[in-house]
Formats: structure tokens, sequence, C-alpha cells
């Protein structure tokens, strides 16, 4: 069998210039060239280093969940303050920020309501 390394998490959007903007301006993502595939069917790829989201926009698309995909996770060196600037910018938090020992992490809505995480691990 041959390696397999990380490829992308595909998002269907409502808004891509909303979302581009999310993904690039509030979790400090690399948008790549947008792609036009067929009329009503766009696609911006975001990177964030060797993690890849591919954000979709597709006229008259159906939001379906047929598998048990239940959030994407972004690493931070300071959890609260990812939280505080989350926070401060209006987005929905789905669970509060939680401290410990090993980990801070908190999740939040997206602008098409996908769950992100944001988790700071604090031992290795």
């Amino acid at each position: 069998m041959s390696k397999l390394t990380q490829g992308h998490v595909g998002i269907f959007v409502d808004d891509l210039s909303v979302s581009a903007k999310f993904y690039q301006e509030v979790l400090g993502g690399s948008l790549q060239e947008k792609l036009v595939l067929a009329k009503d069917l766009i696609i911006q790829h975001v990177l964030f280093g060797d993690f890849d989201i591919e954000l979709v926009k597709q006229a008259g698309m159906v939001p379906t969940c047929d598998g048990p995909v239940n959030h994407l996770c972004f690493h931070a060196n300071d959890a609260k303050a990812e939280y505080d600037r989350i926070v401060s910018g209006g987005y929905e938090i789905d669970e509060e920020l939680e401290d410990n020992d090993d980990v801070a992490y908190f999740f939040f809505r997206g602008p098409n309501k996908e769950r992100i995480e944001i988790m700071q691990r604090k031992r290795n």
C-alpha cells in the first residue's frame, strides 16, 4: 500500500466570499487560486501549512451530513487569547473554554455553522 498523506477537508458554503474571508482573516489561512469547475460549481482552497480546507459553492446544493465528521481543529499557542478574539468577533461559542494542566480548548461555529475547535496542547 502506498503511504497516505493529508489531502483536504471539504466544506459546502452558502457564500464563498464570506467563508473565504473568515478562513483567511479570522483563522489566518492563505487563499489559493479559485477554481471554477462549472458555471454553478466554484472551489476555493485555503491553506494552513499542510492543512488544506476546500470551500465548495454549488448552486442548488443541499447540505448533507452522511458521515461522522464532528469538527475541524486548529492548534494555537494561546487558546485563551484565541477564545477572547473569537468572542469579540461575535462568533457563536459552541463549548466554552476548558482549561486544565494538559490542554485548553473551545468550540465555536463558523459562517456556515461548521463546528471549529481551537486547542492548545500544554504537554508533549
